[in-house]
């Protein structure tokens, strides 16, 4: 199946089949971890929506309840009470907003919140004449009836929040479960393909490589004979049958060099017999010139023997104007030789006259210097004398 397809395409098969199963496993992995994402993020949100409701159930009855409490048995003055219920009033209400805007389906509790700032209000009107009795009807008659439907309420929503929470993290468990085992056979799955893909591939390569091999292998032992075989339009089929080629023309190509080499040995046997009658002085022998290498040769060495003879001959002529020309030389040199001992006699003489010069030239340098040792004593002798003139003359 791929030996019908190039290299560079069956490599592309297998580099697509790789790339599609990575596509699809990180197309599985990105939806697993996007569900995850979104399910982390909403239980978060539930979370949070939990702790908040609970942190507001728990400042409305530490910080008013508990207050109005604590101002019945007389542990806080009316000034502190309405202080810590205005303060209370206004955290509840801001964080009674900040639910709204993160949780849509709680505005269902607004009935109840409404009651609870209406038991604010009730108390804070209280604060007026500082009234201990309608204080004690009023937490025993109006209080729980005003707080205790919204805290019932906010327990159930949070309970809610609490049963979703739990949903959801088992279906975000139970949904990642399953993409895991998809993963993992998809996983599975692109590894079994690409490994019998490449497999198949390294078959249809190495199987011609091999066959190719062996034919050189074959070849160096020379066996002519010897022929891939192979066809396809591959690079590797194109190769084989080029190398079969290749083996036909390199055959026909040692026929017809045998041929020649067999009429060059003739002619290498001619020009050797012509060489060895040259070499026997016969410079008669004329060599036949053919159409092989050997041609150039053999006119080379008929020029050469022809260039010979004509030198010989001009060498006999040359030898009899030089036998005649020595003669005059030596005559020659007998009379440059009777004329170079004369001019020896001469520079004898001349170098006898030229010591006895040298030796007046020394007797002359010795005069000269007793002359400049007498020159310095007058010299000084003069100076004497002007040295005392001037001291007469003072």
């Amino acid at each position: 199946m791929f030996s019908r397809l190039a290299i560079g395409h069956r490599l592309i098969v297998l580099i697509a089949v790789t790339s599609l199963t990575l596509l699809i496993i990180g197309s599985t992995a990105f939806f697993a971890l996007s569900y995850a994402s979104d399910s982390s993020h909403s239980l978060h949100d539930k979370v949070n929506q939990t702790n908040n409701l609970s942190q507001l159930i728990s400042g409305l009855q530490k910080n008013f309840v508990d207050t109005l409490n604590n101002l019945n048995t007389g542990t806080v003055t009316w000034v502190e009470a309405e202080q810590k219920v205005t303060d209370a009033q206004a955290q509840f209400n801001r964080e009674w907003s900040s639910l709204k805007q993160s949780a849509s389906d709680i505005g269902m509790i607004n009935k109840e919140v409404q009651h609870v700032n209406l038991a604010f209000d009730e108390f804070l009107k209280l604060g007026s004449n500082h009234s201990r009795a309608s204080l004690e009807l009023f937490i025993l008659n109006d209080l729980n009836a005003l707080v205790d439907p919204f805290l019932n309420s906010v327990s159930q929503y949070s309970n809610q929040l609490t049963t979703e929470a739990e949903q959801s993290f088992r279906q975000s468990e139970q949904t990642l479960n399953t993409t895991l085992y998809i993963g993992i056979f998809l996983l599975i799955t692109s590894l079994v393909a690409s490994i019998v893909i490449g497999f198949l591939i390294r078959q249809s390569i190495t199987r011609p490589i091999s066959v190719i091999a062996n034919t050189v292998s074959q070849v160096k032992q020379e066996n002519t004979s010897a022929r891939t075989a192979l066809s396809g339009s591959d690079e590797l089929s194109q190769l084989g049958i080029a190398l079969d080629q290749l083996l036909d023309e390199k055959v026909a190509t040692l026929l017809r060099a045998e041929q020649e080499n067999e009429a060059l040995n003739e002619s290498i046997i001619e020009l050797l017999e012509g060489t060895s009658q040259l070499s026997e002085r016969d410079l008669t022998v004329k060599l036949t010139v053919n159409e092989d290498i050997t041609g150039p040769v053999a006119d080379a060495l008929n020029l050469v023997t022809k260039e010979t003879a004509e030198a010989l001959a001009k060498i006999r002529q040359i030898s009899g104007l030089v036998e005649e020309s020595s003669t005059l030389v030596n005559q020659q040199t007998s009379k440059v030789t009777q004329v170079a001992a004369q001019e020896r006699s001469l520079l004898e003489q001349t170098i006898k006259k030229l010591e006895r010069v040298s030796q007046n030239m020394n007797q002359i340098d010795r005069w000269c210097q007793s002359s400049h040792q007498i020159a310095q004593r007058a010299s000084s002798s003069t100076d004497k004398a002007y040295t005392a003139v001037c001291n007469i003359v003072s």
